[in-house]
């Protein structure tokens, strides 16, 4: 996920980055959603717990973006994908486990295994993202905004 090494961690933040854009350009709005104060932020003290944070609110926003893609691509897949602010990891893992499922289901050709979506490994969810979108415009242009 992330290293000391500087370059790797701004490269991981690009893909983030890019990951958000694509989210927010398909319509899903809570990508958006920021858990910590600027204070948080800058407080050296609390920097292992802020990256702790970081990586949890990064979690919820790719895994509720990616099941936020899933239902708004008009698939009709059989599983119950519904994201929730507040479970647990153990409810979170599951949860992962279940959208690569789907993803198989919808013939996506990029591979994700539920530990790269925990894990945040962004090289990995980015062509998952990314055709997810597609799906989701192909969708609307099929059938209306």
């Amino acid at each position: 996920m992330f290293t000391n090494d500087g370059g790797s961690e701004h490269l991981n933040m690009k893909k983030f980055d890019d990951i958000l854009k694509l989210l927010l350009s398909a319509g899903y709005f809570r990508a958006r959603v920021e858990g910590l104060t600027m204070f948080d932020k800058v407080s050296g003290k609390k920097k292992r717990s802020i990256s702790i944070r970081l990586t949890r609110i990064k979690t919820k926003q790719i895994l509720g973006g990616l099941c936020w893609c899933i239902a708004a691509s008009g698939k009709g897949v059989d599983a119950s994908i519904l994201f929730n602010e507040n479970i647990q990891i153990g409810k979170k893992l599951k949860l992962a486990e279940k959208v690569c499922k789907v993803l198989i289901k919808m013939k996506c050709k990029a591979e994700l295994l539920p530990h790269q979506i925990q894990g945040l490994d962004f090289g990995k969810l980015y062509p998952v993202v990314k055709w997810l979108v597609q799906q989701v415009y192909d969708f609307r242009t099929e059938h209306g905004e």
